[in-house]
């Protein structure tokens, strides 16, 4: 918690390089005060790389067609979604076949999220 009247630390702000990790110190009015670790994300690499990583515990997460339906919208954010899908995601379905669903869906969805306006089926796979 940043209180408004008072000057922040600046040297707290400063990349730390290629350190994997940033130790700190977590402060709250609610809790007493508690050391912080924190995943460094200085550079695009390193957001690439815990963007992917959170993608891929979200892709974990799905267990069922019902879960897939719930959390279409921050797993495939360009992609959009006919209420029938609804209905035949929640069609009893195993782990495996939901899955193959997820990786056909991840293709459609790394295509339109670059997708420059005119549609290109070769390149959807």
């Amino acid at each position: 918690m940043i209180q408004d009247d008072v000057e922040p630390d600046v040297t707290a702000y400063v990349c730390e390089g290629e350190k994997a990790e940033i130790r700190g110190k977590y402060v709250s009015a609610e809790e007493d005060d508690k050391e912080a670790v924190v995943r460094n994300c200085c550079f695009v690499e390193q957001v690439v790389s815990l963007a992917a990583e959170e993608k891929q515990q979200i892709f974990r997460m799905v267990s069922s067609g019902k879960e897939l339906w719930d959390k279409r919208e921050s797993i495939y954010p360009h992609l959009v979604f006919c209420d029938c899908v609804k209905k035949q995601l929640e069609e009893p379905r195993n782990l495996l076949h939901i899955k193959m669903i997820m990786k056909k869906l991840q293709i459609l969805e790394d295509y339109f999220r670059d997708f420059g306006g005119k549609f290109e089926k070769d390149k959807v796979g």
